[in-house]
Formats: C-alpha cells, sequence, structure tokens
C-alpha cells in the first residue's frame, strides 16, 4: 500500500507545476491587457477623473445610491465637494414622485394605484460644454390598494419607490458610460475655449429628493369629474 501511495505521488506530481503554470500565465495576460488599456464587461470608466454633483445630496437616500454606483464604476473618479474643482457636473435638473389611480370598485374605492418616479439628469464640463442633454428616466408600477389596511400599504408604496429609483441608477450610470460621453468629453477637452459646442442653460437651483406623493388622505372617489385628478 505504501509503495502504491508513492506510485501515485510520483505519477500526480507533475500536475501541479502544470496548474501553477496555467495560473501564473493567465494573470501575466490580465495584466498585460490592463495595461493597454482592456477592461472587463461591466467596468466601463467615466472619461474624467472628478465629478461633482448637483442637487444630489449624500444626505438623500437616492443620492447616496447615485454617488455608491459612481465609485463603484468608475473607482478612480473622484467625486468633489467643490464644483471648481470638478471637470464635469451631473446636474439633477428635476426630480418626482406621482401617483394616479388607475382602477376604482363599484362603490368608488380606489382598487390599484400607479407609482410614478422621474429624474431628469444634465451632463456639462468644467466650461459649460454639454456632455449629456437633458435625459428624463422614467420608472412606474401598479400597487394594488386597500384602505382597510392603509399602514401596510404606506411600508409597501415606500418599497415600491425604493426599487424605481435603484433601477433608475442602474440606467442612469449606463447612460453616463456610454461611448458617445467619452467622446463628447474628449472632444470639449480638446476645442479651444472659443469653440461652437453647445452650451448648457442656466444651471437649475439645487433640489431636495422628491416627497412621497400621500394617497391615503382620501381613498375613497366619488364619481364626480372634480374628484377624479
Amino acid at each position: 500500500m505504501v509503495t502504491s501511495a508513492r506510485l501515485f505521488r510520483k505519477a500526480s506530481s507533475p500536475a501541479r507545476p502544470r496548474a501553477w503554470l496555467a495560473r501564473a500565465s493567465l494573470l501575466v495576460l490580465v495584466g498585460m491587457l490592463t495595461a493597454c488599456g482592456f477592461t472587463m464587461r461591466g467596468a466601463t470608466p467615466l472619461p474624467f477623473d472628478s465629478l461633482y454633483l448637483m442637487g444630489l445630496s449624500d444626505n438623500t437616500r437616492f443620492g447616496g445610491d447615485v454617488a455608491r454606483a459612481l465609485r463603484a464604476a468608475s473607482p478612480n473618479t473622484q467625486l468633489v465637494s467643490d464644483r471648481k474643482k470638478a471637470q464635469a457636473t451631473l446636474i439633477a435638473v428635476s426630480q418626482s414622485r406621482a401617483q394616479r389611480e388607475t382602477s376604482l370598485n363599484p362603490q368608488g374605492r380606489v382598487e390599484e394605484y400607479e407609482l410614478r418616479v422621474q429624474y431628469t439628469f444634465r451632463l456639462i464640463d468644467a466650461r459649460g460644454n454639454l456632455l449629456l442633454p437633458d435625459t428624463t428616466f422614467t420608472d412606474t408600477r401598479d400597487m394594488p390598494y386597500d384602505d382597510n389596511v392603509v399602514q401596510a400599504k404606506q411600508g409597501e408604496t415606500e418599497t415600491l419607490y425604493r426599487d424605481m429609483e435603484k433601477a433608475l441608477v442602474s440606467r442612469l450610470m449606463r447612460r453616463l458610460t456610454a461611448p458617445d460621453v467619452a467622446e463628447a468629453f474628449e472632444i470639449a477637452r480638446n476645442s479651444p475655449e472659443d469653440n461652437s459646442l453647445p452650451v448648457a442653460p442656466p444651471l437649475p437651483e439645487p433640489s431636495e429628493e422628491p416627497a412621497q406623493p400621500s394617497v391615503w388622505t382620501n381613498p375613497r372617489l366619488d364619481s364626480s369629474p372634480a374628484n377624479r385628478r
């Protein structure tokens, strides 16, 4: 038995160096590709080294989600607190939450709401050149409603709003890392001061995270047009 074990170890020992050699070769290949500018799928960094977020405070959940997503997508891009030190500025032009009733029962009570979240963003460089014109992202969810369980529906509503906002963050990241944004940044950076590139309109006032609209204050609707908003 001892002799057989020794023979087995001798026969299998050459496989170990080959395995380590394969791993080492793979690491060298990855290093060479990275040095040539190759990035893994899904890891598309932003073209600028510094970015200022306007109207997207870290104190809000959505603003915090955007900041974390930006750091994950582009670790080398620094989020700065001074717009004058940023190569680009991401602006939340507008943001809103809304709801509308989509179904009523025979008694005129709401049976279903459509929840809606909408954000509009703009991206400019340090000179105000448009890198990404106003782009609106919208998401909706349908929510059954029962005024006998108002508190439970309040929690469900907030969860749906959060899910929609997370989906919008993912869509925003895909848009910011698209090739045309990087191309626009390079063109603007290499253009003279008196260029004819599109210039962004005046910056909007910073806005806070939109408040959740209340669907609970008047769940019972009658058939009059004035009450059907």
